[in-house]
């Protein structure tokens, strides 16, 4: 397994895992549009695992910044996917760790990330690399 940051033309491979692994209904069109923006954005930034002597796309992780008023400088993990032919062999914990090094890198007091309470076995699987539970919570939107 190869990590490297994500790269435009990997917009289908993440398109994909998106739909398969978290369940996300989003068009490949607005996949290249989004990661268009977010490659240009310096506070973003998205690894991606590749398979080990393949240029197939098995995994990523998507980080960002984290600032608010009541605490010092944070990252937060907006995503995190591995296929399941793919999972329990390290690509997680490796992409968590990439993650990791980047906050330290930038002087980030801890890394945060929310997660479904339906992904029982995300929970665990974040438990097993360090991170604890610490609240929970409602979310609420409005669609605009």
């Amino acid at each position: 397994m190869r990590l490297r940051p994500a790269r435009q033309e990997d917009a289908a491979a993440l398109q994909r895992l998106n739909a398969d692994v978290l369940g996300y209904d989003y068009s490949l069109s607005d996949t290249q549009e989004q990661l268009h923006r977010l490659l240009a954005m310096p506070q973003h930034l998205i690894v991606v695992a590749e398979a080990e002597g393949k240029q197939e796309l098995v995994g990523y992780v998507h980080a960002q910044d984290y600032e608010v008023l009541y605490s010092s400088p944070m990252k937060d993990i907006l995503g995190i996917a591995v296929h399941p032919d793919y999972q329990h062999q390290g690509i997680g914990s490796s992409l968590l760790a990439w993650i990791e090094q980047w906050a330290s890198s930038q002087d980030a007091c801890m890394i945060r990330l929310v997660s479904s309470e339906a992904r029982i076995k995300a929970h665990a699987f974040y438990e097993a690399n360090g991170y604890l539970r610490e609240k929970r919570q409602l979310n609420f939107k409005k669609m605009i």
